[in-house]
């Protein structure tokens, strides 16, 4: 095989990575950002090479097959009474659901615990920057015990400059690799000073155990950094330096949130914040504001998590500190977005944009950009989403993100298809298809073919739908994404329907609607729900039909999809046993569009009014 030269090698990244290996005793969490392809490729070899070697322990590979679930694999290994083994993981790319919680991951999240019995020393997780977005969505626990997170890149090793950035995708407020290399430097320099004939001084021992302390935390040494750390602490506050001591208490609470000690980290940060407020130190301040309010989000309580966001994005901007500010703002738009709150969403996303640009982070900006669009989108402002979609896309190209760049040109496709050019539309998704392909991204392509089903059904098109979602379906098959199987089978659902062959039609959501639950998708299970309600209309069973379309209504308004809650209310008038009723869900989908500016929608209800 031939050697691919990585960025981490370059920066020797890739040294700390292996002394990080050789350093383990007992269970860590390694996480590596790699595609599959040759860079995955070339970070096994790697691996393989260095197992059994200069301490890094032999390694055991384990790469899930289709539907396999990942804690069903590692506790089948056997290996509780093994000596220090590495375990090395990959094929997680199946389970990557977007902004959805994957249940094969959610389960891995229940069994972390566990996992310390059942790996007797280092998991390494290999996947993809769309699997590890899965997986801190549905395993927060689990990622938070992750003692070394590194993403690598090719380098371009022509003259001309490569597309591909060298950034390592660190976790938020971890302190630098380099600590974690110096450990024993450290170690050294603090016994030299412990033993020295002439004696030492408290302090000067302090300030090396803080250090240390810190180093060891990154290294997810956990006892060992504290006790340095809590050694540091407790001189510094007997020597009255309140500062140096709300350093060593800011990075035990960092510690312990690492290992989901809410409670312990709350606690050690709530100190340090005080002794920072008392000596000035603003930025240092909203640093444990931030982090406070990540632990409340981490228990889902917004609230509070709002406004520890807010507090501390405002001592933030009295600082004048970039990075801060655009971090706070985008944690309050994502918490907007949680609670649907679109205006709210949409007017943070637009603060945090100049904020990332002001930082110089193009991803950052590309990622506030599509999700702007994707709000205008929903709220049918199609020239708004267009913009944004088409200012996105050049910024994933400029950072070598294909996949980035396939989705904006999918999404622009989506606003043709609104406005009914069809020909654009399928000019669209079929280049998205191309970059797809050219990649091997079959979960991007099987998207793109979908929405080429999508657009057929739309002309009445029923063969070549069912042909289009049947290849969908295929690919999402292929790299066993239940949510997509799913969606594509509701969709042939749909083609039946048009078709007027209601029994067809029937079993195909009555199938799909099994794979939502099991996936605890919500949105399929209304969508299916409303589409068999569809069916009963149809059919004139308006008794079964409301049934359906009530079940349907009460998982959107779960869900805060103001959309789809319209358009239940619109056919539970349709259905209504009178007009008094029909009145009140005709009022009811009012409503619900206005809040979301839908006023062509609207338009369409005085029909039933009538």
């Amino acid at each position: 095989m031939s050697h691919i030269v990585l960025d981490i090698d370059l920066n020797h990244r890739v040294d700390v990575l292996r002394a990080a290996l050789a350093d383990t005793i007992g269970f860590s969490l390694v996480f590596i950002h790699a595609p599959p392809g040759p860079i995955r490729d070339e970070m096994l070899a790697r691996l393989r090479a260095w197992a059994g070697r200069d301490n890094v322990p032999p390694l055991v590979e384990v790469h899930l097959g289709v539907s396999e679930w990942p804690h069903e694999r590692l506790r089948a290994l056997g290996l509780e009474d093994a000596p220090q083994t590495m375990v090395v993981l990959t094929g997680l790319e199946q389970y990557a659901t977007g902004d959805q919680v994957s249940p094969a991951l959610a389960r891995l999240n229940f069994s972390r615990d566990s996992l310390p019995q059942w790996i007797p020393g280092p998991l390494v997780i290999i996947a993809s920057e769309e699997a590890f977005t899965t997986l801190w969505l549905s395993a927060p626990d689990l990622v938070s015990w992750r003692g070394f997170d590194i993403a690598v890149h090719p380098v371009d090793t022509s003259p001309k400059e490569s597309l591909f950035t060298a950034e390592t995708a660190e976790p938020p407020n971890a302190i630098s690799s380099e600590d974690a290399a110096d450990i024993d430097r450290l170690s050294a320099l603090l016994e030299g000073v412990l033993t020295r004939p002439t004696g030492h001084g408290q302090l000067e021992a302090a300030r090396l155990r803080l250090r240390l302390g810190k180093a060891l935390t990154s290294a997810y040494r956990h006892a060992e950094g504290e006790s340095q750390l809590t050694q540091a602490a407790a001189v510094f506050h007997a020597e009255g330096r309140k500062g140096d001591e709300a350093d060593a208490l800011f990075f035990l609470g960092m510690s312990a949130l690492r290992h989901s000690d809410h409670a312990g980290a709350q606690r050690y940060l709530d100190q340090a914040r005080s002794l920072f407020q008392e000596v000035g130190n603003a930025v240092a301040e909203a640093h444990c504001i931030r982090n406070l309010g990540d632990i409340a989000a981490l228990r889902a309580d917004i609230e509070t998590a709002k406004a520890r966001y807010e507090q501390a994005r405002s001592l933030y901007q009295a600082s004048h500190h970039d990075v801060g500010e655009a971090n706070c703002t985008a944690s309050l738009a994502n918490l907007a977005l949680q609670r649907s709150d679109l205006e709210s969403a949409r007017a943070l996303f637009g603060q945090a944009l100049p904020l990332f640009e002001d930082v110089g982070s193009v991803l950052g900006q590309a990622n506030c950009l599509v999700m702007l669009g994707d709000i205008a989108f929903q709220q049918a402002d199609h020239v708004a989403a267009q913009a944004l979609y088409e200012r996105a896309q050049p910024l994933y190209e400029q950072v070598g993100n294909v996949h980035g760049q396939a989705e904006c040109i999918r999404r622009l496709g989506d606003v043709a298809f609104e406005r009914a050019d069809h020909a654009a539309a399928r000019a669209l998704y079929e280049k998205a298809q191309r970059l797809c392909q050219n990649i091997s991204d079959v979960f991007g392509e099987a998207h793109c073919v979908r929405s080429l089903g999508d657009l057929a059904l739309s002309r009445a098109d029923l063969d070549t739908a069912r042909t289009l979602y049947e290849h969908a379906l295929y690919l999402y098959r292929r790299v066993g994404n239940v949510l997509g199987e799913a969606n594509c089978i509701q969709s042939l659902g749909d083609v039946a329907l048009r078709s007027s062959d209601y029994e067809s039609a029937r079993e195909k959501y009555e199938e799909a609607l099994p794979l939502c639950r099991r996936i605890h998708d919500m949105l399929g299970d209304a969508n299916c729900t409303f589409r068999l309600g569809d069916v009963a209309q149809a059919e004139g069973d308006h008794e079964t039909a409301r049934s359906r379309f009530q079940r349907a209504l009460q998982l959107y308004e779960r869900i805060g999809m103001q959309l789809s809650i319209g358009t239940m209310h619109k056919r539970l008038a349709q259905v209504a046993p009178n007009s008094a009723i029909a009145a009140q869900h005709v009022e009811a989908a009012r409503e619900a569009w206005n809040r979301i500016g839908r006023t062509d929608l609207i338009e369409g209800l005085k029909k039933i009014s009538a």
